[in-house]
């Protein structure tokens, strides 16, 4: 399903995670915490921009977080 710019980023994550049903629980865990750290500083899907993602990764990498 298409999502809009205005689509909250949480809930594409819950699609997300019903359609990896292919995944280990391991992996999902992971990319679900990564999902939510990103969702913590952008709500919407407009916001994820080249620059704000790009912000994002490099801040974690400042801080030696893991950004995904």
């Amino acid at each position: 399903m298409a999502r809009g710019p205005g689509t909250p980023i949480l809930e594409l994550l819950a699609s997300f995670v019903r359609s990896r049903h292919d995944l280990k629980p391991s992996t999902l865990r992971g990319y679900e915490a990564g999902i939510r750290r990103l969702a913590a500083r952008h709500e919407l899907l407009r916001q994820l921009t080249a620059d704000s993602t790009n912000e994002y990764i490099r801040d974690a990498l400042d801080r030696r977080r893991r950004f995904l």
